[in-house]
């Protein structure tokens, strides 16, 4: 695999990625949308390299580790997988976002 750029690499250990991820995996209830098993992964629905939004949680779900190494080794930019997505429940995951950034991170 490839070595991430270092822009990337300062997304994936700031704190609001790691809050992100986080209410991700809440919102998700831990379980992968691809094969229903316990997900612990957050993915970004649209990579960074293609201008993803790094924080933004309608560009996130949770995949289990070997759904997200088969998503991000099959993956196309022509073929997203959008069917996987849930809309958050903005209200909630803000406030959640808020506490956890306003003590330090997650």
């Amino acid at each position: 695999m490839p070595q991430r750029p270092a822009w990337i690499k300062a997304i994936y250990n700031s704190p609001a990625w790691k809050a992100t991820r986080l209410a991700t995996l809440i919102r998700d209830n831990w379980t992968c949308r691809r094969c229903h098993g316990y997900g612990n992964t957050a993915h970004h629905i649209v990579a960074l390299e293609d201008g993803g939004a790094p924080f933004d949680l309608c560009n996130t779900t949770t995949l289990c580790r070997s759904c997200h190494a088969h998503v991000d080794n099959m993956r196309r930019p022509d073929e997203p997988f959008p069917q996987y997505a849930r809309k958050p429940h903005r209200r909630k995951v803000n406030r959640f976002l808020s506490t956890v950034l306003r003590h330090g991170g997650a």
